[in-house]
């Protein structure tokens, strides 16, 4: 599901339900495509070559059964770009991976809410490498969706 909410002020799209389901098992496959590509390969892209401490580090995240795709400095964020195109009764939703120029769309009858859901603060991954992080990361760092701001 995809819903947007519209202030005087704001205009926020929230994904939700098999759609968010439906994308994050999507760009992870893509992620894992681009793991298993680098590590047979050592390298990003075709010209930038991974230095050993970056593979010693994914081969590490391997054998424990992750994947850790390398993308740059600043890690997986932004890797995606995501495209909202709101028509009279549709959201068309693009979902564009930046490295490989893979693209996911999506297509779902729209809804408008003028009242947004009360989220403190925004949610975020705070770390490209959650394997070498050993304490849980607070709600607001994880990138997980708290269940209560969805339940209906």
């Amino acid at each position: 599901m995809i819903q947007v909410y519209k202030t005087k002020n704001e205009i926020n799209f929230m994904v939700s339900g098999k759609t968010y389901q439906d994308i994050t098992e999507w760009t992870s496959s893509v992620d894992e495509m681009v793991f298993r590509e680098q590590l047979a390969t050592g390298r990003f892209g075709n010209n930038i070559e991974l230095d050993p401490d970056t593979l010693a580090l994914m081969r590490h995240v391997e054998k424990q059964g992750g994947i850790l795709p390398y993308y740059g400095l600043g890690g997986s964020s932004g890797v995606c770009t995501y495209r909202f195109r709101v028509t009279t009764s549709r959201i068309q939703l693009t979902v564009e991976h930046g490295t490989t120029h893979r693209v996911m769309s999506l297509d779902t009858p729209l809804e408008i809410s003028e009242k947004s859901a009360s989220m403190k603060g925004r949610r975020f991954k705070f770390s490209p490498f959650p394997h070498l992080i050993k304490e849980k990361l607070p709600q607001e760092w994880s990138g997980e969706s708290r269940k209560h701001l969805f339940a209906r």
